[in-house]
């Protein structure tokens, strides 16, 4: 959800970006949905319930409640853009096009 800045996600689709190697059936609904509640009673435990949405069917982040270094890299932040190590979610295969575009970002800073 950082990573889409804001933009909603469906819960099949954030499954399938944690989870890209197992099937979204009934049995892995369950386990995400208990996953997606504790996510919302541990940020509300902790002051911060806002920043996690869900509307429509999606989930999301409120950017603008979050300070997340991705969010300051893509905004020409220097301190973040040295911060910067050349590695983004190296686990999850998806997220090769978004280090593509970062090192990209942070090469013209």
């Amino acid at each position: 959800m950082i990573d889409r800045q804001g933009a909603g996600v469906k819960r099949a689709e954030a499954f399938a970006a944690l989870y890209e190697d197992k099937q979204y059936d009934r049995k892995m609904q369950k386990q995400f949905n208990v996953i997606v509640n504790s996510l919302k009673v541990t940020l509300e435990e902790n002051g911060a319930g806002e920043v996690f949405e869900i509307r429509s069917g999606e989930q999301r982040v409120n950017p603008a409640l979050l300070d997340a270094d991705l969010f300051r890299l893509l905004d020409g932040d220097a301190e973040a853009v040295n911060a910067y190590r050349g590695e983004y979610m190296s686990t999850y295969s998806w997220a090769s096009l978004r280090e593509a575009f970062i090192e990209k970002v942070a090469n013209q800073s």
